[in-house]
């Protein structure tokens, strides 16, 4: 088992998805050549990752829902996959930045200079 993220369709269902490590290692037995673009694509978000698209984003998060699916014979391709997902882009970066671990930045804990109190 692990742990397991959800994307709206415009139909209103939800589609499983899934990175974790034993579901990825399947996938790379059973589609080397999807696994390998994940392996690719995180190298690349490594070191721009301020610079993944809407496109990239979707596609990662397809290689998501086949590895929650890695078992299932009926699975959607890549380009109906497009088609029947959220055209939300909001929906789109959360679900990204939640299978892909990115956190957002958080405020400093120190508070700025004018709200430090002087020391006299």
């Amino acid at each position: 088992m692990g742990i397991y993220h959800t994307i709206s369709t415009n139909d209103g269902e939800t589609l499983k998805l899934t990175l974790n490590f034993g579901a990825v290692y399947a996938l790379s037995k059973k589609n080397k050549e999807l696994a390998d673009e994940y392996f690719d694509m995180q190298r690349n978000l490594q070191k721009n990752q301020d610079k993944a698209t809407e496109l990239d984003m979707a596609k990662f998060i397809y290689i998501a829902y086949r590895c929650a699916h890695i078992d299932e014979d009926d699975v959607m391709n890549l380009e109906e996959f497009l088609y029947k997902i959220t055209e939300s882009r909001e929906e789109l970066s959360r679900t990204f930045s939640a299978l892909y671990g990115v956190k957002k930045k958080q405020g400093s804990p120190m508070p700025s200079k004018g709200q430090r109190k002087k020391k006299r």
